[in-house]
């Protein structure tokens, strides 16, 4: 269950989406408001929940953090707090939405400046934004939460956030006026096309996005299904797990001599080798893993790894001494699990190996006797 919710929620295509309706509708929210400030303040005036000077300075403020936090979403940039910024805004919009619901104000939030007079109600409007906050909440489990976070934004996905910016603002700028007409007092107003030129506008960009989304979409498979075509199998590096029959096939594949253990602690019987192999031919040994247990509360592993060419030392946990194993200085560390059951790993590296001694619930004198009898 665990696996296919990560699957889900780091679903390439969801997050892309999820991030280009975020940042699309902050970014035309933000531009809209910015581009007629005066009559957005007056907007926040009527909400009578802010003094006028918090009513200017949030007219001033507001826009340009909300087209900030769109255009960072848009081009998958600073993911985590873009998407959290987004998820307070939201919450905050839904909390006055309520408050205003219950005081029975006037419908019209304002949310798209005043050139996009909505008349939804109040509930409409919390429903709305808290549809909204899901998905921001999405992309920070996506990229933050997890231990599988969400792919880094390549270079299309920015080209088409720039595109779907480019929309929005241009949807967010007010119409430029196509005449004049008198007023009943006699004066000339300036007429601008509301109607069938923003309707059509919005035609254009509904064609000009889903062309692009869908070219993004199905342009990645069929180009990795075209690399894989031209790749020999022998040069394609697959990295996998894989259960091994016996110690012995683990020697044998493996591309330096495996330590056997001549002496692992009493009722510990060996249940598992496993490795992690590259290639698709010939599936040479990258790793070797050692699986050795008693019960579900003890258990003892030996892995064998790859050198680094670094010398910096992996961390286990904290690091109760420093001894020699095998004429080379190994560390003991010691952490737990979440069930507060006790970890010691005693590392260090050999002649071909970097060696880790892991074992639950095993005491140190134990554990430093198995990796001398390698």
């Amino acid at each position: 269950a665990e696996n296919a919710v990560i699957a889900i929620v780091s679903f390439t295509p969801v997050v892309f989406v999820a991030r280009l309706v975020l940042g699309f509708l902050f970014a035309l929210a933000g531009i809209s408001k910015a581009t007629a400030r005066k009559e957005f303040e007056k907007t926040i005036a009527r909400y009578e929940i802010l003094p006028p000077t918090g009513a200017v300075l949030v007219s001033l403020v507001l826009p340009w953090v909300e087209f900030s936090v769109g255009v960072l979403l848009l081009i998958g940039a600073f993911m985590p707090l873009a998407a959290a910024v987004t998820a307070i805004l939201l919450f905050g919009f839904i909390v006055i939405a309520i408050l205003n619901a219950i005081r029975g104000k006037e419908p019209g939030c304002g949310c798209f400046g005043p050139h996009w007079r909505a008349r939804e109600g109040w509930l409409s409007v919390a429903v709305r934004d808290a549809a909204l906050l899901v998905v921001a909440i999405y992309l920070i489990v996506s990229y933050l939460l997890l231990s599988h976070p969400a792919p880094a934004t390549s270079l299309v996905s920015i080209a088409i956030g720039v595109i779907f910016l480019a929309i929005a603002i241009l949807i967010g700028l007010p119409l430029p006026t196509i005449g004049a007409q008198e007023s009943t007092t006699g004066a000339r107003e300036e007429v601008s096309d509301r109607g069938g030129g923003r309707r059509r506008f919005f035609r254009y960009a509904a064609a000009v996005a889903g062309g692009t989304v869908a070219g993004a979409l199905l342009d990645s498979p069929s180009r990795n299904l075209a690399q894989a075509k031209d790749t020999e199998p022998s040069q394609q590096v697959i990295e996998h797990e894989v259960k091994l029959t016996s110690l012995s096939e683990a020697t044998e594949r493996a591309p330096h001599p495996i330590l056997i253990p001549r002496y692992v602690p009493s009722d510990y019987s060996l249940e598992m080798v496993g490795a992690f192999t590259r290639g698709v031919k010939e599936h040479h040994v990258r790793e070797v893993i050692l699986h050795y247990g008693k019960d579900a509360y003890h258990r003892l592993t030996i892995q064998f790894s790859p050198k680094r060419e670094h010398d910096s030392e992996p961390n286990f946990g904290s690091v109760l001494s420093k001894l020699m194993v095998r004429g080379q200085e190994a560390v003991l560390w010691k952490s737990f699990t979440s069930r507060n059951r006790i970890i010691h790993t005693l590392w260090w590296r050999d002649r071909d190996w970097e060696i880790s001694v892991i074992g639950m619930n095993v005491s140190e004198n134990e554990l430093f006797a198995v990796s001398q009898s390698l």
